[in-house]
């Protein structure tokens, strides 16, 4: 089925196979057709399950080539689709896994120009967010065990996952250390965060009060503890980290001011909206009380309708054991179809209209 200008349509057409990422085709005009280009774009770069996204559909000629009369068709494989004109609105299907939508431009002595774009289609972003990354000196590589077993799990299940540094426990590292991190950056697989300098929690002063390195502390001290572990890996490895996660996730209205002020954080852990930055909830846990992988938790605090699931973890001390619970939830999710992101990247796309239809003149 097709929609054409001046009639709004739906379409519904068969399944298309999953393919990550959104691609643009334009087809050639005729040898004899008038010079011109067919651009078609989507305001969302992913659809998720009864979400929407405006497209459109722009046409390009050079300027001695005058102007023209257009009607446009538009098709869709696997979704509906209504379009009026040049635009159009499309809807995400229930069970497939990308929409794969062509317009063709028609001018008025017949000449056709043709465009094609894919959409993947996500049923929830999941993203892990491993804590305490440090250097251990003892270790060959200065990565602790449990920390190697996480990683190369990650590696193996083809995964990709945060990991939160404690800056005083790698300012100590050896060049070869911070190469290593360099690459495990470049690889594309791991994104560092800040995850505080000293990593103090709970710790009762002299006065009695129970402070943490991000709660209780002044402005200076929580301030230049950011800075300092981002210096440190911006200095030492090549990499600015572009989120933030408090130990113990403890904070208070002065971390907001601090974060706020960084220019290179963009995202935040379970953190404050006053921090001017994507904040990154906590919905759901794979970690009981004790910090420790539990498949019974994960299943109890599933959210299966959450957009983004924000999973932490503490790899420092696991043993094969811990690593064959985690990797127990692990399997549930993948058997579920969500996508694994690195939250920098989830940060910077652009999202759908969740379950309604974007404003688009004379549209239902």
């Amino acid at each position: 089925m097709r929609c054409s200008l001046g009639h709004s349509a739906i379409v519904l057409l068969a399944l298309f196979p999953w393919i990550w990422g959104c691609a643009e085709t334009s087809a050639p005009a005729p040898a004899d057709a008038p010079a011109g280009e067919l651009a078609l774009t989507a305001d969302a770069d992913f659809l998720m399950r009864g979400d929407s996204t405006a497209l459109h559909a722009e046409f390009s000629r050079p300027r001695d080539a005058g102007g023209a009369e257009l009607t446009y068709l538009w098709e869709a494989e696997g979704a509906a689709i209504r379009g009026e004109g040049g635009s159009a609105v499309l809807y995400a299907p229930t069970g497939a896994d990308t929409v794969t939508v062509r317009v063709t431009a028609v001018d008025a002595e017949g000449n056709a120009f043709r465009s094609e774009l894919r959409l993947p289609v996500v049923r929830q972003f999941v993203i892990l967010k491993a804590d305490d990354f440090v250097y251990e000196s003892f270790c060959a590589d200065g990565v602790p065990a449990g920390w190697r077993l996480y990683l190369d799990y990650v590696e193996s299940r083809g995964l990709k996952t945060s990991v939160g540094v404690i800056g005083h426990r790698l300012a100590e590292a050896p060049p070869s250390f911070f190469a290593l991190l360099g690459e495990m950056h470049r690889r594309g697989r791991v994104e560092f965060f800040n995850h505080g300098w000293t990593h103090a929690i709970n710790v009762v002063g002299e006065d009695g009060v129970e402070r943490s390195e991000f709660k209780g502390t002044p402005y200076e001290t929580q301030r230049d503890n950011l800075r300092a572990t981002q210096a440190l890996l911006r200095r030492r490895a090549g990499i600015v980290l572009r989120g933030f996660g408090a130990p113990g996730n403890a904070i208070d209205a002065t971390t907001a001011q601090v974060v706020a002020e960084n220019e290179e954080i963009l995202y935040w852990f379970f953190g404050h909206k006053d921090g001017g930055k994507t904040v990154l909830p906590r919905v759901a846990d794979i970690e009981n009380a004790r910090l420790l992988p539990d498949y019974e938790t994960f299943r109890r605090t599933l959210k299966p309708e959450a957009r983004v699931v924000v999973y932490q973890i503490h790899p420092w001390f696991w043993t094969p054991e811990k690593l064959a619970e985690f990797a127990r939830c692990i399997d549930d999710l993948a058997a579920q179809g969500v996508t694994f992101v690195l939250p920098a990247k989830y940060c910077g796309m652009r999202q759908p209209v969740p379950r309604s239809v974007p404003a688009l003149g004379g549209l239902p």
